[in-house]
């Protein structure tokens, strides 16, 4: 699988069941807003769907919703997304305690939906994005290439400590968005392939947090 519930992995290990009592019946909502550029489908697989079994399971609360904010430029794409969380009542500091130290690119935050302004700022992975150029290339080189190799290359380079989130086909470009510990990292494992790499020729390296 090219994306992995990095979350399930995290949270996998907190199986305890929670009593519920009258007062906890009610529920606080969150935003969990995440500085990653993931499309819809990814969110789900990463962020959303572990999440929310995660909740299930401990009878914490469950996920109500998401959504992923698109750029209007840069030939649009993915440019951060949302997860609305909804936790009982008496359960809001375990919940932020687990969270904190959850997987989550810099730049993200957990918003306190009810209370104006107020929010957690979170985030220990830096992002690589890699846009392979889609038009300028000879027609050959696509033809040859797949995108899909260099995907498993790069991952490969990259090690385990990072990991391959999502992409975005753009109409001139390609951006594949990795997260991890460190992009200097990740710009150092993959620099001799991108220079050399066909299918990487005028291709961009940006990062994104």
């Amino acid at each position: 699988e090219m994306i992995m519930g990095i979350f399930s992995k995290l949270f996998g290990k907190k199986k305890e069941k929670i009593k519920k009592t009258k007062e906890e019946k009610k529920f606080t909502w969150f935003t969990l807003h995440i500085n990653a550029r993931l499309q819809p489908m990814h969110r789900g697989a990463i962020y959303e769907d572990p999440l929310d079994k995660f909740l299930h399971a401990v009878g914490a609360g469950e996920v109500s919703g998401g959504g992923t904010l698109m750029r209007d430029n840069e030939g649009g794409g993915p440019q951060s997304c949302d997860v609305e969380l909804s936790i009982r009542k008496g359960l809001e500091d375990r919940f932020i305690s687990t969270i904190k130290d959850a997987p989550i690119p810099k730049g993200s935050e957990l918003i306190f939906v009810e209370e104006e302004d107020k929010s957690i700022p979170l985030g220990n992975l830096e992002g690589l994005a890699l846009y392979l150029n889609g038009t300028d290339l000879p027609k050959e080189v696509y033809e040859r290439n797949s995108v899909d190799k260099v995907i498993e290359d790069l991952i490969a380079l990259m090690g385990d400590s990072h990991e391959f989130f999502s992409f975005w086909s753009g109409p001139k470009e390609t951006g594949l968005y990795f997260y991890g510990k460190s992009f200097d990292d990740m710009n150092a494992a993959i620099k001799g392939y991108v220079s050399t790499a066909p299918l990487c020729e005028k291709s961009r390296i940006e990062q994104l947090c």
